[in-house]
């Protein structure tokens, strides 16, 4: 039997996580998968944060730019209407 994630699709993915699909195909799932892939994440970020330097503040002022803020948050929502507008069905052929 032949698993989900263990497809040859996936299989280049992580090295160790093919690998031990190859000779473990039936204990892993979609379930595996996710967990392996959050737990990559947490580990990502942890090494991340302890080896990267602090941020220094550029702007003691702090202050925001609430037109570009409000500009790009509208854009984003007009494109989203516009996007869900358009048919997915062809038009229907009317024979005259």
């Amino acid at each position: 039997m032949h698993c989900w994630p263990c497809s040859p699709s996936l299989r280049g993915t992580g090295g160790g996580f093919s690998f031990a699909c190859k000779f473990y195909p039936n204990l892993f799932d979609f379930v595996v998968l996710i967990a392996h892939s959050a737990g990559l994440g947490v580990l990502l970020f942890a090494g991340l944060w302890l080896v990267l330097p602090n941020e220094e503040i550029s702007d003691e002022e702090g202050s925001v730019d609430w037109l570009g803020a409000g500009l790009g948050v509208g854009t984003l929502i007009v494109f989203n209407v516009a996007w869900k507008q358009v048919s997915t069905k062809p038009p229907p052929v009317v024979l005259h």
